[in-house]
């Protein structure tokens, strides 16, 4: 790949600041593919923790394969 970022200068992003950049601003969680129990948990405890930590509503899409 001609554009590539050397590794060692890549910066490093914590999806959690991600996500709660994207509530702070309203804009909403969009999930992709079959939803099991366990990923609706995970999912549910994120967008929980999400809501907890900004006091904002979260709105998710959700997107099935």
């Amino acid at each position: 790949m001609k554009n590539a970022i050397p590794k060692d200068s890549r910066e490093v992003v914590e999806m959690a600041d991600v996500l709660k950049q994207r509530v702070i601003k309203g804009q909403p969680l969009v999930v992709t593919g079959k939803l099991d129990e366990s990923m609706a948990k995970l999912h549910a405890e994120t967008v929980n923790g999400l809501l907890t930590s900004t006091g904002r509503s979260v709105p998710v899409v959700h997107i099935s394969n």
